[in-house]
């Protein structure tokens, strides 16, 4: 009953519950409720983002990146929500500012900043970081060459599916010469089609 839904989160709206407005977003942006006036959409976002509700400061940034709302993407309206989200310590956004801060993407280069935040980002967990993380540790680029460590970073992301970890995981058992688990790693790598170096 989205009917029924949508005024009882109007009414929570409006007693300024930011959980409420990002859930009734979502219903308006998924097409299960009409919205009111146009601009509405975007004001529910930005009342659950504005009010530190992590799923609203991601998705209202990436939204307004590519010009969701209006077809014209706000690149700087996105960059300062892309380091809320960060600020906030979402893994994925902080791994994402991390490379803003590597790359110096439409910010000052920062590679010591960059580091701590993909460092942060792969301790919380987020498999995309830790393959990075692990080939910086590898290779020794922009922070001090640990192999060690690199290897446990690149085991962690293989167990949790990532195609990536996957790939360097098994790179590195077949160097080690456990060639019967290096290919389980590669076989699960090449099979999810993501990562095209694992078929070379």
């Amino acid at each position: 009953d989205y009917t029924a839904a949508q005024n009882i989160l109007r009414r929570a709206v409006n007693h300024g519950n930011p959980d409420a407005a990002f859930f009734l977003a979502e219903l308006i942006f998924d097409g299960k409720v009409e919205s009111k006036r146009a601009s509405e959409l975007e004001m529910f976002y930005v009342r659950a983002a504005d009010n530190g509700v992590s799923a609203a400061i991601k998705k209202y940034a990436y939204m307004t990146y590519f010009g969701t709302f209006n077809n014209r993407p706000d690149k700087k309206k996105a960059i300062q929500y892309f380091k809320k989200g960060s600020d906030d310590g979402d893994p994925e956004l902080m791994y994402m500012w991390a490379i803003r801060n590597e790359f110096g993407r439409d910010i000052p280069k920062n590679t010591k900043e960059a580091m701590r935040l993909m460092k942060l980002a792969a301790d919380s967990g987020y498999t995309p970081a830790m393959v990075d993380y692990g080939i910086h540790l590898f290779n020794g680029f922009n922070v001090d060459q640990n192999v060690d460590e690199a290897k446990v970073r690149f085991e962690t992301a293989a167990v949790k599916d990532d195609p990536w970890g996957q790939l360097w995981h098994s790179i590195l058992l077949s160097q080690e010469g456990d060639i019967e688990t290096a290919n389980l790693f590669l076989t699960k790598s090449l099979n999810s089609n993501e990562v095209p170096e694992a078929w070379s």
